[in-house]
């Protein structure tokens, strides 16, 4: 029974996407929350301009060839849904875009944090 246990997950995990499926595509509803914010389209262009080159499908950095931890951040329903973590490293930590390679402001890094505040008390 195990065995085929193992080999019906195996399969599982083997099939193609649902057709029309994209989960970048579709707003969680905390995502849904943070793009009802006020400051989301700045919070938005931000993270376009100053972390989408690395974290994309098809990265145009020089030397990255996948988006780091394969976070895709190229469009704005990703963009939601990922917004404690963008907050954090590039919000909080300063972590990221790395060495500030990207020469993210402090006025970006401010707005960054203020929008996920926004979001999270609403």
């Amino acid at each position: 029974m195990a065995v085929i246990l193992f080999l019906v997950i195996a399969w599982l995990s083997t099939a193609p996407k649902l057709p029309g499926f994209d989960a970048d595509t579709l707003a969680s509803a905390t995502g849904e929350r943070f793009m009802a914010t006020e400051h989301f389209a700045s919070a938005s262009l931000t993270v376009q301009t100053r972390c989408a080159m690395c974290h994309t499908a098809e990265p145009a950095w020089p030397g990255v060839f996948e988006a780091p931890k394969n976070v895709i951040l190229d469009n704005d329903v990703a963009i939601a849904n990922h917004a404690k973590d963008i907050a954090m490293q590039a919000g909080y930590a300063h972590a990221m875009p790395p060495g500030n390679a990207t020469e993210m402001t402090a006025e970006e890094r401010a707005l960054l944090v203020e929008w996920f505040r926004e979001g999270s008390r609403s």
